[in-house]
């Protein structure tokens, strides 16, 4: 996947910023890596597994309670069953539209983008008639098909090869039983409120807190390379040292 850390080594401004204008790391330099306590102590994996769980969040609710909500708005079964099947195809094409997007925007742009989408989806789905809810589909299809890639990236990117399993599955983890919550909330608040509208709101209010965790995590993008900062890998866990005579990256001396 372009991106990736283990594509490229900390070159170019990277490596000034590192080492004050040193010579950029050789070929022999290992890739930095965290491990995962180190990784779990840091407020970043934190913000981030925040952001993707309120994500996960949505997307759960709206597998559950998509076709009940559409009918209630008096939409034909035909029109329903159409939007509801038109989601896995705009899934593929946010994917697909994903790798170009990298190549031209850093990974915590795009991730940014997609974050802002899917919440524009919900405020949309608040319109009245057919056309909010073919903007819903388009925007919530292409947003939740990039997530899973853009998740991975960041991951990867963030804190390297070496424990990378681990990581994604605390991660996953946390999604998950986020996810697992969503139908029974929007449910409950459903049953309290007597409709689909209180539980939209908190969706589309769920979007903003989605920024507010992703800008917790402070990147600062290189758009040429599409790669997160070295500030940004700081507080990860990662430390610029000296690499024999070429500087580079290592991990924090922190054990598993």
């Amino acid at each position: 996947m372009q991106g990736l850390p283990q594509d490229k080594g900390v070159q170019g401004a990277h490596a000034n910023e590192v080492d004050g204008g040193g010579p950029s790391p050789g070929p022999g330099v290992p890739e930095a890596s965290v491990t995962t306590r180190a990784a779990l102590r840091g407020a970043p994996f934190w913000w981030l597994s925040g952001a993707f769980a309120l994500a996960r969040f949505a997307s759960a609710a709206v597998g559950a309670h998509l076709v009940p909500l559409l009918l209630e708005r008096g939409y034909p079964a035909g029109f329903v069953a159409l939007m509801v099947g038109a989601i896995g195809p705009l899934q593929l094409l946010g994917r697909l539209v994903f790798a170009p997007a990298l190549g031209r925007w850093s990974l915590s742009i795009v991730t940014a983008v997609m974050f802002g989408l899917l919440a524009l989806a919900f405020a949309a789905l608040l319109m009245p008639g057919p056309s909010g809810v073919w903007v819903f589909v388009a925007l919530f299809g292409a947003s939740n098909g990039a997530s899973t890639l853009s998740r991975a990236g960041l991951i990867a990117e963030l804190y390297g090869p070496a424990s990378y399993g681990s990581i994604n599955g605390v991660l996953a983890l946390i999604v998950a039983v986020v996810g697992a919550l969503a139908p029974l909330l929007v449910g409950a608040v459903y049953a309290a409120a007597g409709g689909y509208t209180a539980a939209l709101w908190g969706l589309v209010l769920s979007g903003w807190w989605r920024r507010r965790l992703w800008r917790g995590l402070n990147p600062l993008p290189d758009r040429r390379r599409g790669t997160l900062s070295v500030h940004f890998r700081a507080t990860a866990g990662v430390t610029p040292t000296s690499c024999g005579r070429a500087g580079g990256w290592s991990a924090t001396a922190w054990g598993d």
